[in-house]
């Protein structure tokens, strides 16, 4: 259990668990990896997200009305 508490306290402390959190949503959500051009919109993201204090929802509603969120891969 402690090492649980010292897991998560590293997670929340980490200024990069956010970019990394929504670039593996674009990669998971949306079938593609984040490329160069991104990054603004990234960015963007992982600012509102340290804004409000590194919420959850704040970084499901920002993803979701992103317009990354409108950029799909051809199907295969």
């Amino acid at each position: 259990e402690a090492y649980q508490r010292g897991y998560f306290f590293f997670l929340a402390n980490d200024p990069r668990v956010p970019r990394c959190l929504i670039e593996n949503l674009i990669r998971g959500q949306l079938g593609h990896t984040p490329v160069e051009g991104e990054d603004a919109a990234i960015d963007a993201i992982n600012d509102r997200v340290a804004d409000n204090g590194h919420s959850f929802q704040t970084l499901m509603v920002e993803f979701a009305t992103s317009p990354l969120f409108r950029i799909v891969n051809e199907p295969k």
